[in-house]
């Protein structure tokens, strides 16, 4: 696909797998050094990683950013947060609205068969303006987009919580003249969930595009627990709680609320030891040949597990829970801790906390290696 970029007060960054659009807040050398990084990135955990490395913050303090890695493939992944989103446009003629702007974390959605993509602040289509091409590098944008969007979809379905698009959505492109907004229009036999709780169905979307139900009626998802200091999630009718992020329920796969409330943390997955020993992941950890709750910098106490092996540090490498996700950090061990990822090569992690997500493999080195499954 051909990049296209509109000037603005944000950061465009193209790379061959994915293109990306930052709060203009961030300094031209930071984005300058993420660029740099991400030249070969072709996951959106890996983007997210480097992201919140590269800015030193945690990944809810990340500023408003929209992304698409894997554009170019059969499916692509695609990410907004804050005031910035996304359009996706479909081999089939369908819009994908992608837009954080009521999240406290991040929306993520997966989308087949991407045939063009926008980026700009709220996801505004514009209709006209000039748009200058890029191949790959860093320029001061207010839109990106791949593939063209040179005449305005007529529809649009919602990836949030619930079939509509934001009024921020809608916004006008800055600096793009004739912009138009993104108008939402149902698709036949396809009609908007009138209470809180969508009965999504992506398993019976041949493409995989969310969609609303019309037969089935939307199920008042129970009260959940208050829980002071707690996660924001948001339930099923089951009452399971989920990142604000998902379409669907982690564990049954029902629709979700529209409205956040605070709960009591579940477990975000579990971590498998080579030895067999499998740990819940619903707080820190520290992990080493001897390890020390002192090493590890948080408001709550971790779990200790011993791995006794002489070539593994005393306090080696730590596990964070922040928000709904899970981090490795490695704690300065004299063999260093590596990272398998989906068959590419071992990553040697830093002390800065690395993202991990279903189906990594912590190597410690002479077998022992630490599985991380059923992530959020």
């Amino acid at each position: 696909m051909t990049a296209q970029w509109v000037p603005g007060d944000d950061h465009g960054l193209i790379w061959p797998a994915g293109v990306a659009l930052l709060d203009g807040s961030v300094g031209l050398d930071t984005v300058t050094r993420l660029w740099e990084r991400i030249s070969h990135v072709e996951q959106l955990g890996e983007f997210l990683t480097a992201l919140s490395e590269t800015l030193g913050s945690g990944l809810l303090g990340l500023p408003a950013f929209a992304v698409g890695v894997g554009v170019a493939e059969d499916e692509g992944h695609f990410a907004a947060r804050g005031r910035l989103g996304a359009v996706v446009g479909t081999a089939t003629g369908e819009r994908v609205a992608v837009t954080g702007d009521a999240m406290t974390t991040w929306v993520e959605r997966h989308v087949r068969r991407p045939a063009e993509v926008l980026l700009s602040s709220g996801g505004a289509v514009a209709a006209g303006g000039p748009r200058r091409p890029v191949g790959s590098g860093v320029v001061p944008a207010s839109l990106v987009s791949l593939g063209g969007f040179d005449v305005v979809p007529q529809t649009v379905e919602s990836s949030g919580p619930t079939p509509r698009v934001s009024a921020d959505f809608i916004s006008a492109v800055p600096g793009a003249p004739s912009a138009v907004p993104v108008t939402p229009v149902p698709a036949p036999g396809l009609v908007p969930a009138p209470s809180a709780v969508d009965a999504w169905t992506p398993d019976h979307d041949p493409e995989n595009i969310t969609r609303i139900a019309a037969k089935s009626p939307p199920v008042a998802p129970p009260t959940a627990p208050t829980a002071p200091g707690g996660l924001l999630a948001v339930l099923c009718a089951a009452g399971h709680a989920n990142p604000p992020q998902r379409p669907t329920c982690r564990t049954c796969g029902q629709g979700l609320s529209d409205r956040a409330v605070r709960v009591p943390r579940p477990s975000l997955g579990r971590m498998v030891v080579s030895s067999g020993e499998v740990l819940e992941l619903n707080g820190p950890v520290v992990i080493g040949r001897a390890p020390r709750a002192s090493r590890f910098q948080g408001a709550d106490a971790p779990r200790l597990l011993t791995l006794p092996h002489q070539h593994i540090s005393s306090s080696h490498l730590a596990l964070r829970i922040e928000d709904w996700n899970v981090l490795v950090v490695d704690l300065g061990s004299t063999n260093g801790t590596f990272l398998r990822r989906n068959g590419k090569p071992p990553y040697r992690l830093s002390e800065q906390p690395h993202l991990v997500v279903p189906g990594d493999v912590v190597d410690l080195g002479h077998g022992v290696r630490l599985r991380f499954e059923e992530l959020p």
